[in-house]
């Protein structure tokens, strides 16, 4: 497989996992999937549990899906409610707190089932913004909803092929961003505020996001990270992990810093593997001040864990902090 497979498949197992979360990280989701049907008379099963952080169940959703059809994707909301998101079918389901169906949308309308059709889903709050796009429409469409699924505003975006959608925390902000294929690639991110009037947009296409009360912006791609701000016209600082099949899985604001998680992704007898996580952490400009690295292996993405006093790295076999206070 080569690199850039290895780097995409390494993005689309790191953007469930981050989905399975909440924002405030009240509620969780387990998802179990059983495959192997092989025509249209046999059917695989998806099967998703919502729990709180006590690991208490709150509801469960099961699925039965067609034996040629991607398996959704499911949003939890700080709330314990769901968004349950079949691109393929073009469907958006909208399930409250204890799992009732609430709201059913047809972002295409009654078209064919595609491959090519394409929704993101990010939920913050009281709100869940949806990021959808077609090969039938000239450009991505960003709905803002309700947990319910009412419409509070929506907008179109410049590119033609939807990206990744990131609603801030306190849901007063929205990146979404968008791509279009001509001569070159052109890659764009566009921010909204709470009542859908763009703010900025910059050249850069995000996989991760993070957006700070005071404005400052975090874009991550697949091995470059963008700083910069709501408040100003400047373009960002750009920094650049180095080192081959290099990959960020995560990217976080915290308080004056910026926290990267920077990993290699390897292939060894054909299962994606992460290897030797390295925290690195940044100040409001961008100019990186610690880094703290793990000698490990593992099949998942480290994880950041962010506490009042440290921010702590951990694998299955190793961990590694960085004090808070030390920072400068």
């Amino acid at each position: 497989m080569n690199r850039f497979l290895l780097l995409f498949v390494s993005f689309c197992f790191l953007t469930s996992a981050l989905a399975q979360q909440s924002r405030n990280e009240e509620f969780s989701v387990r998802v179990q999937t059983r495959s192997g049907a092989k025509n249209a008379r046999e059917h695989n099963t998806w099967t998703a549990t919502v729990v709180d952080k006590n690991g208490r169940q709150r509801f469960q959703l099961s699925k039965e899906i067609a034996f040629d059809v991607q398996f959704p994707f499911l949003s939890v909301a700080d709330n314990g409610a769901c968004i349950v998101i079949s691109s393929f079918d073009g469907v958006i389901e909208f399930y409250g707190a204890t799992g009732t169906l609430s709201k059913t949308l047809l972002p295409f309308g009654k078209r064919t089932a595609e491959y090519e059709q394409n929704i993101k889903c990010s939920a913050a709050g009281s709100k869940a913004a949806l990021l959808y796009s077609s090969p039938h429409d000239e450009r991505s469409s960003l709905l803002m909803t309700d947990l319910d699924g009412n419409e509070l505003w929506r907008a179109t975006l410049k590119g033609k092929q939807a990206g990744e959608v990131f609603l801030s925390s306190d849901a007063k902000f929205v990146a979404a961003g968008s791509y279009t294929f001509s001569e070159k690639i052109l890659r764009m991110t566009e921010v909204f505020d709470v009542s859908g009037k763009a703010v900025r947009s910059f050249s850069f296409l995000f996989r991760q996001a993070d957006i700070a009360d005071d404005g400052r912006v975090l874009l991550a791609e697949r091995e470059k990270v963008l700083f910069a701000s709501l408040s100003n016209n400047h373009n960002g600082v750009q920094w650049n992990a180095a080192g081959a099949n290099q990959v960020i899985t995560s990217a976080r604001i915290v308080g004056n810093f910026s926290a990267i998680v920077v990993e290699t992704g390897n292939l060894p007898k054909g299962k994606l593997v992460y290897q030797n996580p390295s925290l690195v952490v940044f100040n409001k400009h961008g100019k990186e001040i610690a880094r703290t690295k793990l000698n490990s292996s593992s099949p998942s993405p480290a994880q950041l864990t962010i506490g009042h006093r440290e921010l702590k790295l951990s694998t299955p076999s190793a961990q590694g902090t960085l004090s808070l206070a030390s920072l400068k």
